[in-house]
C-alpha cells in the first residue's frame, strides 16, 4: 500500500514537472524565486533602516506583504484577505469544511491571475513575432565576407537592433542596443529601424546616418533612454567605413598578428545630447581587413553575461574563444562563442539581450545569375 502511494506521488510530480529532471527543476526555482522576490521588493515601500534587528525584519516582511497585496486588483485583494481569514479560522477551529472553502478561494484567485498571465503572454507572443519579422532572419550574401548572426532576447521582446541593407554595391551593417529591456525597449527599437531605413534612402555615410538618427531620436526618446550602435558600410572592395556611437568596440582579429584588436572610434550614445556635441565627437574611420581576418560585432549581453557566482563572461574570454577558433568559418566561430557563453553561464538566467554578428574575410566571389 505504501509503495503504491509513493508510485502515485511520483507519477503526479512527473506530470506536474512535465518530465523535467531534479536538476532542471532546481535550476528553475533558483532562477524564478529570486526574480519574484526582486519584483516585489522593488515595488514595496522602502522601510526605515533598522539594521538586522527583529523589529526591522518584521517591518520589512510587513511592507513586502503590503507590496504584494497592492499588485492585486481591489476585488482580488478582497478574495485573498477573505481566503486567509477563512483558512486561519479553519486552523483554529479544526474545521475541514472551512479549510476547503479557503482552499477554493485561493484557487479562484490563482485562476484569475493565471488567465491574465496567459492573455498577456499571448499578446507578447504576437509582439515577438512582429519584432522577429522586422529583423533579418538569415545573414546576407557578400562577395568578400562569410557572415553569421545570432540573436536572443532576455524577455519575450527586446531592445537589441541589428540590420543588413544592400544599397547599390554596398552592404550596410548595423548592431545596436536600446537602453533597458522588454516592451519599452522593443518599441524604441522599431522607431530606430523605421528612421534608420528612411535615412538610408538619401544617405550612405555612417557619420551622416548617425547624425541624422540622433537629431530625430533625441526628441522621440523619453528622458534617460539612449541608443548605442556600431554602423559599417562594407564597400565592394571589402573595405569598411565604420562609426561607433557609444557602443562596444568592434573586435578585429588579425590573422597575421594572431590577436584581437579593439576598434574604438570616438562617439557618444544617440539620444543623450541636443546641442551639437554628438556630431562634433562622432568619428568615421576606414578599415581594410586582410584575408582570413575576423570582425566581431556584438552587444553587452555577451560580455556582461553572469554565471551563478556573479562573474562576468568578459571580453578577455570572448577574445580567447575567437583566437582559438579563428580557422573555422563564420558560422563555426559564432557557434563556438555561443557554446562557450552557455557553458559559462550554465543555469544562470539571461539578464540582457544578446546579439552577435561574425564576419570572416573569405574572398569568396558570388557569381551573378
Amino acid at each position: 500500500m505504501k509503495h503504491n502511494r509513493i508510485n502515485r506521488l511520483e507519477n503526479v510530480l512527473r506530470d506536474i514537472t512535465e518530465g523535467l529532471s531534479y536538476k532542471e527543476v532546481q535550476n528553475l526555482l533558483k532562477r524564478e524565486v529570486p526574480e519574484v522576490y526582486s519584483f516585489y521588493v522593488n515595488r514595496m515601500e522602502k522601510p526605515e533602516p533598522l539594521g538586522k534587528t527583529f523589529r526591522g525584519k518584521i517591518r520589512f516582511i510587513r511592507k513586502l506583504f503590503k507590496g504584494f497585496l497592492l499588485q492585486l486588483s481591489p476585488a482580488r485583494r478582497i478574495i485573498y484577505i477573505i481566503s486567509l481569514i477563512v483558512l486561519l479560522e479553519a486552523v483554529l477551529a479544526g474545521s475541514l469544511g472551512w479549510g476547503f472553502v479557503g482552499f477554493l478561494l485561493l484557487n479562484l484567485l490563482i485562476a484569475l491571475e493565471l488567465a491574465d498571465k496567459i492573455t498577456y503572454n499571448e499578446e507578447l507572443s504576437v509582439a515577438r513575432n512582429i519584432q522577429n519579422s522586422l529583423l533579418p532572419n538569415s545573414p546576407p550574401k557578400n562577395n568578400n565576407y562569410d557572415i553569421s548572426i545570432y540573436s536572443e532576447t532576455a524577455k519575450s521582446v527586446g531592445g537589441d537592433y541589428y540590420d543588413f541593407i544592400h544599397k547599390g554595391n554596398d552592404l550596410i551593417l548595423a548592431v545596436g542596443d536600446i537602453s533597458g529591456k522588454g516592451m519599452a525597449a522593443a518599441i524604441h527599437m522599431v522607431q530606430v529601424q523605421v528612421l534608420f531605413r528612411h535615412i538610408l534612402e538619401t544617405h550612405s555615410s555612417p557619420k551622416d546616418i548617425l547624425s541624422l538618427l540622433n537629431d530625430n531620436l533625441v526628441n522621440l526618446f523619453r528622458p534617460g533612454t539612449f541608443f548605442t550602435i556600431n554602423l559599417s558600410t562594407i564597400k565592394e572592395d571589402g573595405s569598411l567605413q565604420y562609426c561607433r556611437a557609444g557602443h562596444l568596440p568592434m573586435i578585429h582579429y588579425s590573422q597575421k598578428a594572431g590577436k584581437c584588436i579593439n576598434i574604438i572610434p570616438k562617439g557618444i550614445g544617440i539620444g543623450l545630447n541636443r546641442n551639437g556635441i554628438f556630431e562634433n565627437t562622432l568619428e568615421e574611420i576606414n578599415l581594410l581587413p586582410e584575408q582570413e581576418d575576423i570582425l566581431i560585432f556584438f552587444t553587452d549581453g555577451i560580455t556582461e553575461a553572469m554565471n551563478n557566482y556573479l562573474m562576468e563572461y568578459g571580453e578577455e574570454r570572448l577574445n580567447l574563444v575567437i583566437k582559438n577558433n579563428a580557422s573555422k568559418t563564420a558560422e563555426g566561430i559564432k557557434s563556438s562563442i555561443i557554446a562557450s557563453l552557455k557553458s559559462f553561464t550554465d543555469s544562470a538566467p539571461v539578464n540582457d539581450d544578446i546579439t552577435l554578428i561574425v564576419l570572416k574575410k573569405s574572398g569568396i566571389r558570388i557569381m551573378d545569375g
